[in-house]
């Protein structure tokens, strides 16, 4: 082992150069530079975030689905990743342009996805898939969001594919250690999902 691979103290006890720390933010200081008045507001230059499905929902909004089981949100799911990927009408809403989509699922059983999507006609290149039981079959790894390398892992998955929407399907097999009803277990996962 080198001394690089020890953590500080015992780098320090082997006689290696510690790191400074990091200084602690100037948080009265940061906060003073982010308060603007009404006008300043107003005045903002924002980039317009682009719309993946008008008339709600753009490139950087987070969207929770929930209804009692076996009610559709798995179906409204695909034809929510089926419309963005291709651009063009889901029912009422519209999808302005085709853009990449890519579905995380946890649950559903491979075989079923599979009928699922072949229903809707023709593959499309901008859909992808990064399924549970392909995952763990190729390589042993089970899909676990709530471990920050796999959070930090699929960000840059996504980021080199260039996806715009990504749609985690479901809370409950994919981010095992969050509880629904402990809110405090939201804090370990809330920033990745607040990154994307």
């Amino acid at each position: 082992m080198t001394n690089t691979d020890l953590d500080p103290l015992a780098r320090m006890v082997a006689g290696a150069a510690v790191p400074d720390p990091e200084p602690a933010p100037n948080w009265p200081q940061n906060l003073e530079r982010g308060v603007m008045n009404e006008r300043e507001l107003r005045n903002l230059k924002v980039p317009e975030r682009e719309m993946l499905v008008a008339p709600f929902f753009r490139v950087g909004d987070f969207g929770i689905i929930s209804a009692q089981r076996g009610v559709g949100k798995t179906w409204l799911s695909c034809l929510i990743a089926r419309g963005v990927s291709q651009g063009g009408p889901i029912g009422l809403w519209t999808c302005p342009r085709a853009q990449r989509v890519m579905v995380v699922d946890g649950e559903m059983p491979l075989d079923l996805i599979q009928e699922r999507y072949q229903q809707f006609g023709e593959p499309l290149e901008n859909l992808m898939f990064l399924h549970h039981q392909v995952l763990h079959d190729m390589t042993g790894q089970d899909l676990d969001l709530s471990v920050q390398a796999v959070r930090e892992a699929l960000v840059a998955v996504c980021v080199a594919r260039g996806v715009r929407l990504l749609i985690l399907d479901n809370q409950s097999t994919l981010l095992r250690s969050v509880s629904e009803s402990e809110p405090d277990s939201w804090t370990r996962v809330l920033p990745f999902l607040l990154k994307l």
